[in-house]
């Protein structure tokens, strides 16, 4: 590995376990000392920074996957991490899927504290549906993308080349 690889694998490594450590302390599962947390107001801003540092690591190991002149280190590695980022990215859409139910007082599991939140942050119905809205779709994008970076990788095609294949 050169030192670029390495960096980009360190990087990555310690933005997911970040991520996934805010996560378990975020729900009380965990009690790592994460307590810069207690002084962000609202719930749905403190998941910015999970959001943001798994976003991060997983763009990163996918750059890191990319990074592989051997076609099957390359392959297994971009498969795994759109395994990866799929398997964490869908309690992320029935989250925000499940806030249109709780919006209309149907509590649901893992998404009742997040929806009550952003309902409290966005205040109006029009303004929290669109946010639910457009979280979900950008929740479902991210679903997407890994596993289409992964699929592109494997099948040695670009963006350009998947649309014209999709066009045939």
């Amino acid at each position: 590995m050169t030192s670029k690889q390495k960096l980009m694998l360190t990087v990555s490594v310690l933005l997911q376990i970040f991520g996934i450590s805010s996560i378990l302390y975020l729900n009380g599962i965990t009690a790592i000392p994460l307590g810069f947390y207690e002084k962000i107001g609202h719930l749905a801003f403190r998941y910015i920074f999970v959001l943001a540092s798994m976003g991060g690591g997983i763009t990163l190991f996918t750059s890191f996957a990319a990074s592989f002149e051997d076609k099957k280190r390359r392959d297994r590695l971009s498969v795994g991490i759109g395994i990866y980022a799929f398997v964490l990215t869908l309690p992320l859409v029935y989250t925000f899927v499940a806030c249109f139910f709780v919006a209309n007082d149907i509590m649901l599991f893992m998404a009742d504290e997040i929806a009550i939140d952003l309902m409290d942050i966005l205040v109006y119905p029009a303004l929290y549906y669109t946010g639910f809205a457009l979280a979900t779709i950008v929740a479902i994008i991210a679903l997407i993308v890994p596993v289409l970076t992964a699929y592109l990788t494997v099948k040695e095609m670009t963006m350009k080349d998947f649309f014209a294949k999709l066009k045939k």
